[in-house]
């Protein structure tokens, strides 16, 4: 059972390694669990939402604010 489940987990981390992108691969290539390497990757692109939806709301605001020129 516990060899069963050790494949389980590897072929879930190639699948991960597979996936991911090559800016991000740095971040979880010492992790050895799927699980650990899968906690860090939902903690990675959460902070990338985040960063996206500050920027959006930051255009919108420059968006809101714009004045046509006289000319």
């Amino acid at each position: 059972m516990l060899k069963e489940n050790k494949i389980k987990s590897t072929k879930a981390l190639n699948f991960i390694f597979l996936g991911v992108e090559m800016s991000i691969f740095p971040r979880i290539q010492g992790y050895t669990r799927s699980k650990s390497t899968y906690d860090i990757l939902q903690m990675v692109y959460q902070g990338l939402a985040k960063v996206k939806i500050a920027k959006l709301q930051f255009l919108r605001r420059d968006f809101e604010t714009l004045q046509m020129k006289e000319s």
